[in-house]
């Protein structure tokens, strides 16, 4: 992953504020699949049913959402 948005949290940390977010079922797929496997948008697409381009798409909601 290119950017880390989250530097200086460890793999737990970031679980924990994964698992402790308003996010719903799918979105928080995504974001394990992406922020703790570091895992490809495609690859994570295949496995949630979206293309690349919705995955990224949510991706940016989904660290909004984590940052708040």
């Amino acid at each position: 992953m290119r950017d880390d948005p989250f530097p200086g949290l460890g793999r737990t940390e970031m679980e924990k504020l994964i698992d402790e977010a308003r996010l719903g079922k799918t979105d928080r797929v995504i974001a394990k699949m992406r922020l703790l496997d570091r895992e490809y948008f495609e690859d994570i697409g295949a496995e949630v049913g979206y293309d690349r381009r919705t995955v990224a798409r949510r991706m940016d909601r989904i660290i909004q959402t984590l940052t708040r």
